[in-house]
């Protein structure tokens, strides 16, 4: 079993690449809060990244919250889509060391998701960030964080 902490690409890309990267239930899927926010911010619009945020909106619809926990200043919200046998754990915390730093506006939020990506990776399970973009990847790898990338369809 895999613990992979998705980026926001990844289900831009297609909300399909939860089914895939599930295995069929065999893996654990993190998403930190930061992309729930993005994906949320994406559903206006007529581009093919608002349909899938808005197809993302809807499978989150159908979920059911499993369990609710707290660990190393995370909460950690646990909940499943049966009907496509997908776990997703949407992980959260109060509060952001990049937010007291010079960060760009422009790559704030990639600096959250890798900042939650570390915590859980450190705090809560072994995992792996996967992300389309080669900058977060990088960033992922300069912390020390395993990455990887989607290949193939």
């Amino acid at each position: 079993m895999k613990t992979y902490i998705l980026d926001t690409n990844i289900i831009l890309d297609s909300p399909d690449n939860l089914i895939t990267l599930s295995d069929n239930g065999t893996n654990n899927l993190v998403l930190p809060e930061v992309v729930i926010d993005e994906l949320d911010n994406k559903k206006s619009g007529f581009e093919d990244i608002n349909y899938n945020a808005r197809q993302f909106a809807r499978l989150l619809e159908d979920s059911k919250i499993v369990d609710i926990k707290a660990v190393s200043g995370l909460t950690l919200v646990t909940t499943t889509i049966p009907s496509l046998n997908i776990t997703l754990t949407i992980v959260s915390k109060p509060t952001y060391l990049c937010e007291n730093t010079s960060t760009a506006p422009s790559i704030l939020n990639d600096r959250k998701i890798l900042e939650i990506a570390y915590d859980y990776h450190t705090h809560v399970a072994h995992s792996t960030i996967v992300s389309l973009d080669i900058m977060c990847r990088t960033r992922g790898l300069s912390l020390g964080l395993p990455v990887t990338s989607l290949t193939g369809k």
